[in-house]
C-alpha cells in the first residue's frame, strides 16, 4: 500500500460522515430552525452547502483531479478546520448547561477531521506532482 492509501481512505470516510452531516443539516434547516431558531437558519444553510462542496472536492481530488480541485480543497479544508474548531471550542467553553447542544461537538469534530485530511491529501498531491517533475527532468 502506498503512503497515500490511508489518507485517501480517511478522506473518503470523512466525506461520508460530512455528507451525512450535511443532509442532516438540510433537514434541520428545513424543518426545525424556521420555528425554533430562525436567526441561525442562514448560518446552518451555508454550513450544509459548504459541507456538500467539501465532499465533492474531496471525492474529486481522490480521483486524480487537477491542481484547481486540489487548491479549492485546500482552501475549503482550512475553512472547515477553523469553523470546526470554533464550534467545538464554543461548545466546550459554554458555561450555561441549558445552552449546551451536543450536536455542535460532533459537527466540530467532523469538519475539523475532514479539513485535516483534506490538507494532508493536498500536501501529498503536491509531493507526487513534484516527484513526477523530478523524474521527468523538469524540476
Amino acid at each position: 500500500m502506498t503512503p497515500t492509501g490511508p489518507v485517501r481512505r480517511g478522506l473518503q470516510l470523512a466525506s461520508i460522515a460530512t455528507a451525512a452531516m450535511a443532509l442532516w443539516l438540510v433537514w434541520v434547516v428545513m424543518t426545525v430552525l424556521p420555528s425554533r431558531d430562525p436567526g441561525h437558519l442562514q448560518l446552518w444553510a451555508v454550513v450544509a452547502g459548504a459541507s456538500a462542496v467539501l465532499v465533492g472536492l474531496s471525492l474529486g481530488a481522490t480521483r486524480r483531479a487537477g491542481a484547481t480541485i486540489h487548491l479549492l480543497l485546500a482552501l475549503l479544508s482550512i475553512v472547515a478546520i477553523a469553523f470546526g474548531l470554533l464550534v467545538a471550542v464554543s461548545f466546550l467553553t459554554t458555561t450555561s448547561s441549558g445552552d449546551r447542544e451536543g450536536y455542535l461537538i460532533l459537527i466540530g469534530a467532523i469538519l475539523t477531521i475532514h479539513g485535516i485530511l483534506g490538507l494532508a491529501w493536498t500536501a501529498l498531491a503536491v509531493v507526487r506532482w513534484r516527484s513526477s517533475l523530478s523524474t521527468t527532468g523538469r524540476a
